[in-house]
Formats: C-alpha cells, structure tokens, sequence
C-alpha cells in the first residue's frame, strides 16, 4: 500500500488520536470480522448443546437445564482457580 493511501485511509477511518476508528472505521472491522464471529459463536452454541444432550443422555439425567449449568460452573470455577494459580505465579500478561 502506497504511503499516500495508507495516509487517506487513516484519515478516513482513524480519530484524530491515530489510535481509534472512528465510526466508519468501526464498521468496516464489523463488516470485516461479523460473519467470522457469528460462526464462531455458532460452533460453540453447537458444541455445549452437544456435550450437554451427550452427558445427560450418557448419565440418565432427568434434565439437560442442569446438565449445562453445571458445566457453566465448572467452567467458571476453572476460570477462577486458573486466575488465582496465575495470581500466586506473580506473572501478569504482557507486563
């Protein structure tokens, strides 16, 4: 990209910080990246149901509701201990 274009361009879709789009800019990155995360968010929603029908139906549970917020809190509570554990190490990403 020619240095005059690239100049254009972070005129365009740049505020006046250089560090931010500005509202155009914000919706060329959602134009650029919206199907990607919708697929994304999709396989996901795929794979829970999934593992949620696949462990109620393996168990015999009555529900599959609490099948899923189980898992939901398992994962939060993995969430949690993986945080303190990287508390205690004293490391902090990117610092």
């Amino acid at each position: 990209m020619a240095q005059a274009d690239r100049a254009a361009a972070r005129a365009a879709y740049m505020q006046a910080d250089g560090l931010h789009p500005n509202a155009d800019g914000v919706a060329l990155i959602v134009a650029e990246m919206g199907p990607a995360v919708l697929a994304l968010i999709g396989w996901v929603v795929l794979n829970i149901w999934l593992l949620t029908s696949f462990i109620a139906e393996l168990h015999d549970f009555d529900s599959a509701w609490s099948v899923f917020f189980a898992i939901l809190g398992l994962a939060f509570l993995l969430a949690l201990g993986l945080a303190l554990f990287g508390s205690l190490l004293g490391g902090v990403a990117g610092g």
